[in-house]
């Protein structure tokens, strides 16, 4: 796959019953395919066109294109020699995924039986040590290697070689891989998830050699799934990824397996365009995962199941909070998104409000009062005011979250519910309009503060109540995590807020 990256490939792709030529551009940021079409060959089907797409390239490589949305086109005419014109046509699709096999699939078949993947920081995450080179190598070792791997080439092989064509010295090195392939192995609700080493080496000459690896994970399906179920699950599991390791993550190396074939399974290579490429590659101290993976596997393994099992009901309140995490922009509609996380939060992760007698009576007397009038924008808006009377605010939410952080001992941080009000209020004003604590646009700084609090709280409330324990991370000025720049940089912004806020600080919210 990796020879058609950043390249305009020619190929045949189908379009309703027959073979139109095309070319396909596999770019970091987007893959397009471009369809042309002579009058003669247009085809005679309407608009919306098919999202899944099949096509052979010019080698003769059959590829699928799953998620295919038409972006437009153009009809282009040309005057040709003894009168008359010539015309021709454009179809032009953005492409989702882009599946290179032998053969086409539909992306509802329930055939994958594995998945192998990794990501920009695989070999960060996963610092399991399998490689290193030896310090005071004894002299005669070297040679005592190269007699015995002779003497079994010889047996096994036939092949004879004489230990004396090699030359030796009095400061050997000794570069070593352990032979680890798979260094550890956890149990999913979906299967079983192998992290492996993949390493890749030349044959060491008078020109020295190369040695590289990268670390993947390799899921085995304890059922086939369809390419769209496994999309759902690795995105899922990647916005966990993001946590962990405080940066987005792309899915760098994506091969679908059918074992079909025990001996030869059919291999599937996914290639999805990551749109946003920039600082991808850069590398991760160990000590800023939130997880040692290779130290804390039981943890990790315990984290990554509850997050899957929690998926499906806490889908939208993470894709919101992922799609400003991976990327975060400090604007009036990223602290809407944000603040609306937190309502989105299924309700019975919140503990319930009560209400004293008083104030029941006094809402049973209001509801009497207003149901008998006539339908008018006045009385629902009072029925549904006091049928909400009882629930959680937004503000108190997001306090009910911070009391998850408080009370597991990670960090007390002071004035957070102030904080947290000012937050909300922010969010109140750019929804609302009306009342505003001060000019968001002046103090650009603090303003970014509230975006920030809402970051870190959604964030670390989740990965607690997933089951990280925290034992092995801390916050300092070192540490890049976005949760520790957050911490460390704490008491600075909240002097910054109390000057800017009118509202003063350490009062009951």
């Amino acid at each position: 796959m990796e020879k058609y990256l950043d390249q305009s490939v020619v190929g045949q792709f189908a379009l309703g019953d027959a073979m139109y030529f095309g070319t396909l551009t596999l770019g970091s940021s987007k893959t397009i395919l471009t369809i042309y079409l002579d009058a003669e060959s247009a085809p005679l089907i309407s608009q919306p066109y098919p999202q899944d797409l099949a096509g052979v390239l010019y080698d003769l490589t059959k590829v699928t294109l799953l998620d295919s949305i038409f972006i437009g086109g153009g009809t282009y005419t040309k005057q040709v020699p003894l009168g008359g014109y010539a015309r021709s046509r454009q179809l032009i699709f953005d492409v989702g995924y882009v599946l290179f096999s032998d053969s086409s699939v539909n992306g509802h078949q329930r055939i994958f039986d594995c998945l192998d993947f990794s990501i920009p920081n695989s070999n960060d995450l996963f610092f399991f040590r399998s490689f290193t080179s030896l310090i005071d190598v004894p002299d005669h070792l070297p040679k005592d290697l190269i007699t015995e791997d002779l003497r079994l080439s010889k047996e096994k092989f036939g092949l004879s070689m004489d230990v004396n064509t090699y030359s030796f010295g009095d400061s050997p090195k000794v570069f070593l891989y352990t032979g680890a392939s798979i260094l550890s192995t956890l149990r999913l609700p979906l299967g079983t998830l192998n992290i492996k080493n993949n390493p890749i080496y030349t044959m060491p000459t008078n020109k020295g050699f190369k040695v590289e690896n990268e670390i993947s994970c390799y899921l085995d399906f304890d059922e086939p799934k369809s390419f769209w179920e496994i999309t759902k699950e690795i995105e899922s599991i990647l916005q966990l990824l993001d946590l962990l390791l405080g940066k987005r993550q792309i899915l760098k190396s994506y091969k679908l397996k059918v074992n079909n074939n025990k001996v030869h399974p059919k291999v599937f290579d996914v290639y999805h365009s990551a749109h946003e490429t920039e600082a991808l590659n850069d590398s991760i101290h160990p000590l800023e995962r939130l997880i040692q993976v290779e130290n804390e596997t039981e943890e990790f393994e315990k984290v990554i199941n509850d997050w899957l099992l929690k998926q499906e009901e806490w889908k939208f309140p993470r894709g919101h909070y992922f799609s400003v995490f991976r990327k975060p922009t400090y604007t009036p509609d990223t602290i809407v998104k944000l603040a609306n996380v937190f309502d989105l939060v299924p309700d019975r992760a919140y503990s319930a409000e009560p209400l004293s007698d008083e104030i029941l009576i006094a809402k049973k007397l209001c509801r009497d009062a207003f149901h008998p009038l006539e339908d008018s924008p006045e009385r629902s808006s009072v029925l549904l005011n006091l049928k909400r009377l009882g629930e959680k605010t937004l503000k108190h939410k997001i306090i009910d979250r911070y009391e998850i952080i408080k009370s597991s001992g990670f960090v007390d941080l002071k004035y957070m519910n102030d904080v947290i009000t000012n937050s909300v209020d922010c969010r109140n004003y750019f929804v609302h309009g009306n009342y505003r604590k001060f000019d968001y646009i002046e103090n650009f700084t603090e303003f970014c503060f509230l975006i920030d609090t809402l970051l870190f709280i959604y964030g670390i409330s989740e990965m607690l109540e997933a089951g990280w324990t925290f034992k092995n991370w801390k916050p300092d000025e070192l540490n890049q995590h976005f949760f520790s720049r957050y911490i460390v940089n704490y008491d600075l912004n909240l002097e910054r807020l109390k000057e800017v806020s009118k509202k003063g600080f350490g009062i009951q919210v």
